[in-house]
């Protein structure tokens, strides 16, 4: 009878020591991600649905589960194209490097874009530019030269002439700086919002988590 009851105490004794003792998850046991992410056969990206075959799945951001797997190319394409830095679930901002596209690049990106970002009425702007630019020359010329032989004349019409000339000359010359203006401006709104986006920080940082259990309340009567 004293041998099992020393027994019993002896087991009790363990499995309170075994409770008490804090239970520390390491964060080196993982590789990459956190378990809840590692669900084996089932990890994707929640953009393109893809597996890690092509690319590893990352997780930046505080989403647990499926939504917290992503690819980095993935995700930077959506930062860039969103013009933002948080993520949409979980709205961790990320660390992300932006930087400008190459300018031949950028612009035949916002030439193919059809929101309005993009070119508002440049096929119209580059059709009156056609048409408009050798008329301009041509009435300019004639202008020029009916005005040069009216002023050599002594008649006043080669000053309305040479004013008429001016005016045509002013306006050509207002309309195409405005133009270039406003498609300038587009561009650079296009090419500020559609930079290239780098992600610094692929992993969400690690911690360490401590885990204390209740002290043992049960009594033992010998």
């Amino acid at each position: 009878m004293e041998f099992h009851q020393s027994s019993a105490a002896t087991a009790a004794f363990d499995d309170a020591a075994t409770i008490n003792t804090p239970k520390i998850a390491s964060p080196f046991y993982r590789h990459n991600m956190t378990s809840d992410k590692q669900s084996a056969g089932s990890n994707c990206c929640r953009i393109c649905h893809e597996d890690e075959s092509s690319e590893e799945l990352i997780d930046p951001c505080k989403c647990s589960g499926t939504l917290g797997l992503i690819h980095a190319s993935c995700l930077e394409k959506w930062l860039s194209m969103s013009n933002t830095d948080r993520c949409e679930i979980c709205n961790l901002s990320f660390e992300i490097q932006r930087n400008y596209k190459p300018l031949l690049q950028s612009f035949r990106q916002w030439w193919r874009t059809r929101n309005r970002y993009g070119p508002q009425g440049i096929t119209g702007d580059i059709v009156c530019l056609i048409l408009l630019t050798p008329l301009c020359i041509a009435a300019t010329y004639f202008c020029a030269i009916g005005a040069s032989a009216y002023t050599k004349l002594g008649f006043w019409e080669g000053t309305g002439l040479t004013a008429l000339c001016s005016i045509l000359v002013a306006t050509y010359c207002l309309w195409l700086i405005v133009t270039i203006r406003f498609h300038y401006r587009s561009w650079q709104q296009w090419r500020t919002r559609n930079q290239d986006v780098k992600l610094i920080v692929k992993h969400k940082p690690e911690t360490c988590t401590i885990e204390f259990s209740n002290p043992l309340e049960d009594e033992f009567k010998i």
